[in-house]
């Protein structure tokens, strides 16, 4: 099963979604903010108000999931995760890229493309 989050890009906010639909310019979600508590909401956006980015499978050091828009330190580096050709890959600012093999343990979470702090 495919799990995804959405950025809204008005409210400036995740949220995990449950379902979706789409029709024509409209994007209805079923989804729940990421505070563990088991209410679902739905309703009805622009479709260009919402970004989906998908769920990775892998877990950062902390257990963290990770989609792809998340930024992430290995080493000394920091990376972008974005899904190309068929796969995720993890890239850096020159555009080099490494698939997706390197040991979660190795992986930490530091950011989104959405919530930058530098």
């Amino acid at each position: 099963m495919i799990e995804l989050r959405a950025w809204d890009k008005k409210n400036k906010i995740y949220i995990y979604i449950t379902g979706f639909m789409i029709d024509e310019n409209i994007i209805k979600l079923w989804w729940k903010y990421d505070d563990h508590t088991n209410s679902i909401f739905d309703e009805s956006f622009p479709i260009d108000q919402i970004i989906l980015e998908q769920y990775t499978t892998k877990k950062d050091k902390n257990s963290k999931k990770i989609y792809a828009g998340d930024i992430v330190k290995y080493e000394y580096w920091e990376y972008v995760i974005i899904f190309n050709k068929g796969g995720f890959v993890m890239e850096r600012d020159d555009r080099l890229q490494y698939y997706f093999p390197i040991p979660n343990n190795k992986l930490k979470i530091i950011g989104n493309i959405h919530e930058v702090t530098k």
